[in-house]
């Protein structure tokens, strides 16, 4: 009775059965790098707070990288799979013309991104989507902080710290 059971076309368990197999071209890695910039902006946002000391913030104001950047960190993404030498990389980086307009910059860039690999995103996404990303995140951010927010592009202010957003990581002040 017992091998006759077995022998019957009853339906296979989830345990038993194989995983199914994703679909890459579903996969939107840019929606990822958005959502982990949103993550890590919130994460920012909360930090900064607790280091000012402020129990209620009245303002947040963010500061997304400047243009050249995201070329850059591209660049760098790429060569530093191939290479650590700083000379070889700046090498390749000064190819790009607005790349070599911002000369002052890029070594002390190249060498701290050299040194800490991790200051790179997963996936580089643009400034405009960068900004797309925020804004859209905009209310939910203001709702988890209780306070408006303002989004600027870091080429656009004088303030100091909007030079500290790069890919992947705004510029955050609160007041």
């Amino acid at each position: 009775e017992i091998h006759a059971l077995l022998n019957t076309n009853t339906p296979h368990l989830a345990s038993t059965s194989n995983w199914p197999t994703p679909d890459e071209t579903k996969i939107s890695f840019k929606s990822d790098a958005a959502e982990q910039l949103i993550t890590t902006t919130l994460e920012g946002m909360r930090n900064v707070l607790k280091l000012a000391k402020i129990e209620t913030p009245k303002k947040y104001t963010l500061f997304i990288a400047e243009s050249w950047l995201y070329e850059l960190y591209l660049i760098l993404s790429k060569e530093i799979k191939v290479t650590h030498n700083i000379g070889e990389i700046m090498k390749k980086v000064l190819e790009h013309e607005q790349l070599a307009k911002q000369s002052k910059d890029l070594a002390k860039i190249i060498q701290s991104t050299l040194k800490d690999p991790s200051k790179l995103p997963s996936m580089i996404i643009s400034q405009q989507e960068e900004v797309a990303a925020i804004t859209d995140a905009k209310q939910f951010l203001e709702k988890e902080c209780n306070c408006p927010i303002e989004i600027i592009l870091a080429g656009e202010s004088q303030v100091p710290k909007a030079k500290s957003a790069m890919p992947g990581k705004v510029g955050i002040i609160v007041e």
